[in-house]
């Protein structure tokens, strides 16, 4: 969870995160991965890597899964298609 100000207007996410502050990033360590990988020259022309607090890891047996993979591509059509339905 990334610590942020979404909680300054609900008393529940005022509560809610004050139980799992200590749990959470900053906005800054959660987007160091991200700058990273957009900025390191040594990634350059690699593909088809996860990453994790700036490390390579390994991406989980779900994820390797065409079946999921292809749910998961199907279900991303059908909500990006109704988004778009919708703001027309």
């Amino acid at each position: 969870m990334v610590s942020s100000a979404l909680s300054r207007n609900w008393w529940f996410y005022r509560f809610l995160f004050a139980l799992v502050r200590p749990f959470t990033k900053s906005l800054q360590q959660a987007a160091s991965t991200t700058v990273y990988c957009a900025t390191a020259h040594e990634l350059t022309g690699l593909t088809a890597l996860y990453f994790n607090n700036c490390y390579v890891c390994d991406p989980s047996v779900a994820s390797k899964n065409e079946t999921l993979q292809q749910n998961l591509w199907e279900l991303s059509e059908k909500m990006v298609k109704r988004v778009i339905g919708e703001s027309q």
